[in-house]
């Protein structure tokens, strides 16, 4: 599994009501990507898809929103960034006379939300390809993002994810192999009350 490749990955399939929930997602996925290591403008030039030395030596250019908004200026993106901040999605810290971007806890939630609708939304293209199910790059993502991943799919109780969940749980720890265990055997039940 291939996640934050396609740069419009996280919007096709984002659970967003209009153009600003949109715009707030794209802010905060590269912030995400950014983890404190640059300021506004620095998030201002990935989400506009500046090519740049810098941004080529943090690997910024992998971000799944890099360059979602280069049809905007500069002031454009600085201005949805300053709104995420205003609406409490995102914090400046300073550190010195420089200003570094990192999500608040609002902010990391909607991330949370957006990072398990990428992972769900690849488990769906995974299933209907037919392809070998390999997960073994969930062992890269952070325990916050699997666990909401996980919940969403036992909201979810859909059979349909059984296959990945078997995959799934060859990668991980035995209280997480037993939390999937229960969730396996919950959709066979209800697969069976079909």
């Amino acid at each position: 599994m291939e996640t934050r490749k396609n740069p419009l990955a996280s919007i096709p399939h984002v659970a967003a009501k209009n153009l600003a929930q949109r715009n707030l997602v794209c802010v905060l996925r590269a912030a995400d990507d950014l983890r404190g290591r640059g300021g506004p403008e620095l998030l201002a030039r990935v989400l506009k898809g500046e090519a740049s030395s810098r941004l080529r030596k943090m690997g910024l250019e992998e971000c799944p929103v890099y360059g979602i908004f280069a049809h905007m200026d500069m002031p454009q993106i600085l201005a949805r960034i300053n709104l995420a901040m205003m609406e409490g999605y995102l914090k400046f810290d300073q550190v010195g006379d420089r200003f570094y971007v990192t999500l608040t806890e609002d902010g990391r939630e909607v991330e949370l939300d957006t990072l398990a609708n990428e992972i769900i939304y690849e488990f769906d293209e995974i299933l209907a390809s037919n392809q070998p199910i390999d997960l073994s790059d969930l062992i890269l993502l952070d325990r916050q993002t699997l666990d909401r991943v996980l919940s969403r799919l036992e909201s979810n109780c859909d059979p349909k994810y059984i296959p990945i969940l078997e995959n799934w749980e060859i990668y991980e720890n035995r209280k997480m192999r037993n939390r999937i265990d229960r969730l396996i055997e919950k959709l066979k039940n209800l697969s069976k009350g079909d």
